[in-house]
């Protein structure tokens, strides 16, 4: 995979002027599904330190970071209370807890072939 250009993003509306300004630009999040694009990346915008990766909850809503690991959501205590843990479990269930530990949910919900549990789970 050649990268022409990495951009560190300082905000998420940065990372997204970026991104869009011209074809051929990619997201880095947890950097799983770059090396399915194919052909050369224009400009690798990197989303890590922007504060993606949270869970919190209110008393009305839980709200998820798109940085968010695979493992924090299986471990989470508010997803695993969450409709008797099905997030949790579904998160759970992704390949092994190495894995778990470097997948987001914005990769498995944005990604080109996004798993289907965690799709399903959060429809």
């Amino acid at each position: 995979m050649k990268v022409n250009q990495y951009y560190k993003a300082a905000t998420l509306e940065d990372a997204y002027k970026v991104f869009i300004d011209e074809p051929g630009n990619a997201i880095l999040g947890g950097g799983l599904w770059l090396k399915k694009i194919n052909g050369p990346i224009n400009k690798l915008v990197d989303l890590n330190g922007l504060g993606l990766d949270f869970i919190n909850e209110t008393s009305e809503e839980i709200i998820i970071g798109a940085m968010t690991t695979l493992r924090h959501m299986e471990t989470h205590p508010s997803i695993i209370n969450l409709g008797q843990g099905f997030l949790s479990k579904a998160s759970g269930s992704i390949m092994g807890v190495a894995l778990r530990n470097m997948v987001t949910i914005g990769g498995c919900l944005a990604g080109k072939d996004p798993f289907s549990e965690i799709g399903r789970a959060h429809v």
